[in-house]
C-alpha cells in the first residue's frame, strides 16, 4: 500500500481525486469486513480495545473523574474502571473517542515525515502515562509496554514509509472499530439481533450504560452512535481522498 504525503502545490488541480486513498480505503475496508473475527488481525484490534478503553480514562479525567484502572484481555475484551466525572461523557467517549483517534491518526499518516515521528513519539508518551497511572494487570503492562517500545523505535528508526502505513492501518481499524463494534456489541441486542454478522452478545455495553443514566434504550445510543461514525469517516476519506 503505498500512500502519497499530502502537500500543497499550484500544479494540482482543486478537488481533484487521489486513487491511491481511494484503493487504500477499499483494501482496508475489505481486510477489515473479510477477517474482523480472524487472529490474523488480533494483534491491531487489541490496540484499538486499548484507544478505546484509553478515550475513557481521558473522558474522566478531563470531566473531574479519577480512573482506577484499565484492563486489556487477549479475547478482546477491555475495561476502564473510573470513579467520579460525568457519567454521560465517559460512556459516551469509547467508540466515539476509537472514531476520533482514527480519524486523526489517518489524517496524520499523510502529513510530512517529521509530523508522523512526532505522532508515534506523542502516542507512545499517552501509553506511557496510561501504565503509569491506571495498568495494573500483567497482559496489558506486558501489550502496551511492547507497544510504547514499537512506536518508539518505528519512530526512530523507521522508514518514513513503514510510518506512514502503520499509522495509515491504526487510524483505519480505530474508526472502523468504532462502526463494527457498535453494529457487534450494541445492535445485536436490539431488533437486529440474531441477525448474522451482528450475532448476539451477553456483556454490558457502553451503550446499556448510558441508557441505564439516561432511560434512552441502548440500541438508540447504538443507532446514533453508528451513523455519527459511518457519516465522520465518510467525510475524513473525502478529505484525504481530494486535493486543493
Amino acid at each position: 500500500m503505498d500512500l502519497p504525503t499530502r502537500r500543497t502545490t499550484m500544479s494540482v488541480p482543486p478537488r481533484s481525486i487521489d486513487w491511491r486513498i481511494v484503493l487504500a480505503s477499499i483494501v482496508t475496508i475489505g481486510v477489515a469486513l473479510l477477517f474482523w473475527g480472524s487472529p490474523f488481525l488480533l494483534p491491531l484490534k487489541l490496540f484499538v480495545v486499548l484507544l478505546h478503553e484509553m478515550s475513557h480514562a481521558l473522558a474522566a479525567w478531563l470531566t473531574g473523574g479519577a480512573v482506577e484502572r484499565l484492563i486489556v484481555t487477549a479475547d478482546e475484551g477491555g475495561l476502564a474502571f473510573t470513579r467520579g466525572g460525568n457519567r454521560f461523557l465517559i460512556s459516551s467517549a469509547g467508540y466515539l473517542g476509537s472514531l476520533i483517534w482514527g480519524v486523526v491518526l489517518m489524517q496524520l499518516s499523510l502529513a510530512r515525515p517529521a509530523r508522523r515521528r512526532v505522532a508515534l513519539r506523542m502516542l507512545a508518551l499517552l501509553l506511557a502515562l496510561a501504565v503509569i497511572l491506571s495498568v495494573r494487570d500483567p497482559f496489558t503492562l506486558a501489550m502496551v509496554g511492547a507497544t510504547v517500545a514499537a512506536a518508539l523505535l518505528l519512530a526512530r528508526y523507521g522508514p518514513p514509509r513503514w510510518q506512514q502505513i502503520v499509522l495509515w492501518l491504526i487510524g483505519s481499524f480505530s474508526a472502523l472499530y468504532a462502526i463494527i463494534d457498535i453494529g457487534t456489541d450494541i445492535l445485536s441486542r436490539g431488533p437486529l439481533a440474531g441477525v448474522p454478522f451482528f450475532g448476539t452478545v451477553t456483556f454490558q455495553n457502553d451503550a446499556e450504560i448510558l441508557a441505564a443514566e439516561t432511560f434512552v434504550p441502548a440500541f438508540v445510543w447504538g443507532l446514533l452512535w453508528i451513523t455519527l461514525a459511518l457519516a465522520v469517516y465518510l467525510w475524513n476519506l473525502r478529505q484525504l481522498a481530494t486535493r486543493r
